[in-house]
């Protein structure tokens, strides 16, 4: 099977477990029933005993099971987790390097992309409030949302993206779908040559095709600069589809200077791992268990329910597992 298919069974499995999740809840309450029933006694009539029959009615309480709509149920706020297996701990969770489903359902939970798909696999707005393709669909400028900050609350302008981008297509990166952004001018020559003037003269056409902007159409200079809110991206050819590109996990904005503090092993650590999707990776116990919880600067909303992965390769301890947490 290929990895493309892998990671749409992945994600079909996903929101099959949230929706799941999402289900009315079942509760045991106890409620008062009216009971009718004919009572058969003796008495005693003149001196003889004979029997009379009599309906009586009374009230008694019953428990019952009735479902609870999730937003209705009282609940616990530490109780609401969502625990997943993941069976096979992920060689890696880096945006521009991960492969596999499991890597990326860890990703798709700490960043969020320029785009994104909705319910409906519709490619919808992320950190992109918009995007606008020019006559010939061989550029693309995407309009950042105002305010966008990562978890821990600093600045997450287009210079991030930018970033992201042009680390996918850098040999020295060399992820497994660096090419899926070889639209992009300058990206083959730098990603594929051998000669060191060709790979220099690659990487700065990359440079000028992956550019974020700020309010006046200047190239922005740091990461800290708040109107620093487009991303313009030249093709080699027509490329109207590339909106729904920057919707996958090589886009997604990790912060340049936590790689390099981290290094090779960044991304082992909840520690590195910041982001701006809807959770925080609140913590990583390699080969145990991942914990994450709602991201409170994510800009759609908080979510209501922790998450827990767990990494459980034997098949027959995998409910057990996860039932004892």
């Amino acid at each position: 099977m290929s990895k493309n298919k892998s990671w749409l069974i992945a994600i079909f499995l996903l929101l099959a477990v949230l929706i799941a999740a999402c289900q009315p809840q079942v509760q045991e309450v106890q409620v008062p029933v009216e009971v009718t029933r004919v009572v058969v006694e003796t008495v005693v009539e003149e001196g003889q005993q004979v029997e009379v029959t009599r309906v009586v009615t009374e009230t008694i309480v019953e428990t019952v099971t009735v479902e609870v709509p999730q937003e209705e149920a009282e609940m616990p706020e530490s109780d609401k987790v969502l625990r997943v297996n993941l069976g096979t701990y992920p060689d890696i969770i880096d945006p521009q390097k991960s492969s596999f489903s499991n890597e990326i359902a860890h990703l798709t939970l700490i960043y969020e992309g320029l785009t994104k798909p909705n319910s409906a696999l519709e490619t919808v707005p992320g950190a992109a409030e918009s995007w606008e393709y020019n006559e010939d669909a061989t550029q693309l400028t995407f309009k950042l949302r105002d305010g966008l900050t990562y978890s821990d609350g600093s600045v997450l302008n287009a210079k991030r993206f930018e970033y992201a981008i042009q680390r996918n297509i850098n040999p020295e990166t060399a992820g497994e779908y660096a090419a899926i952004t070889d639209e992009i001018i300058g990206a083959v020559q730098w990603r594929t040559s051998e000669d060191e003037a060709e790979i220099a003269a690659g990487a700065d056409l990359v440079k000028q095709s992956v550019i974020a902007l700020d309010a006046n159409g200047e190239p922005c200079v740091d990461y800290e600069q708040t109107d620093c809110l487009w991303l313009q991206l030249t093709f080699t050819q027509p490329a109207p589809y590339f909106h729904t590109v920057s919707s996958l996990w090589v886009t997604f904005p990790a912060k340049e200077e936590l790689l390099a503090e981290g290094g090779e092993n960044w991304w082992n650590s909840s520690k590195y791992q910041i982001g701006n999707g809807p959770y925080v990776l609140q913590s990583l116990e390699p080969f145990v268990r991942g914990y994450f919880v709602p991201n409170q600067h994510y800009w759609e909303g908080v979510g209501n329910a922790d998450i827990e992965f767990s990494y459980i390769t034997d098949t027959g301890h995998q409910l057990p597992g996860i039932s004892e947490r």
